[in-house]
């Protein structure tokens, strides 16, 4: 005979199931965020225009993504300001000398 368990038992199972259905929710937003992050990181150098690959140039310390496709020229949050105060005529000169 299978006997029923007192109600504290039964809460503790209650509280049990509602823990892990908790911790299987917070698992689930994690999983989702990271995945959102891996999509960024994989967008992430491609040209915004096209979806080509960028190439990356080093001129005066800043990294400068250009698409060999569209020839589209991308800069990071304040990559223009550290150009435009260079030592070689700023991004523009950067852009005539190629």
């Amino acid at each position: 005979m299978v006997e029923k368990p007192s109600e504290t038992e039964e809460q503790w199972f209650k509280d049990q199931e509602l823990k892990n259905a908790k911790e299987a929710e917070q698992r689930a937003a994690h999983l989702a965020a990271l995945a959102a992050e891996a999509a960024i990181k994989a967008e992430r150098g491609r040209c915004p225009r096209d979806g080509a690959a960028l190439a990356t140039q080093i001129h005066e310390g800043v990294e400068i993504d250009q698409c060999p496709t569209c020839k589209g020229v991308w800069l990071d949050a304040g990559e223009l300001e550290h150009l435009e105060h260079g030592k070689s005529g700023g991004l523009f000169g950067f852009l005539r000398g190629r």
